[in-house]
């Protein structure tokens, strides 16, 4: 029994985060992100809303391109 795994941590970032503040959170990218993290994401994912679900964006390694998509050429020049 194992109070720390994964899924229980990734459960206590996101599910406080729906429940309180649902209408808070425009959009969330996860960027970077490693293999085994995509899998606990795609076992917590279910876990969520779907308008939740909706909001947030889990990017590998070749992120750049998707993140361009949402950050202003001025934010990025600076």
């Amino acid at each position: 029994y194992i109070h720390n795994t994964p899924h229980n941590v990734a459960s206590a970032c996101f599910v406080p985060m729906q429940d309180y503040y649902p209408e808070h959170l425009g959009l969330m990218l996860v960027i970077n992100t490693p293999l085994i993290f995509r899998g606990i994401w795609a076992a917590v994912q279910p876990l969520l809303q779907e308008r939740t679900r909706k909001k947030i964006m889990i990017l590998g390694s070749d992120y750049q391109s998707e993140l361009k998509k949402y950050i202003p050429e001025v934010i990025r020049l600076k």
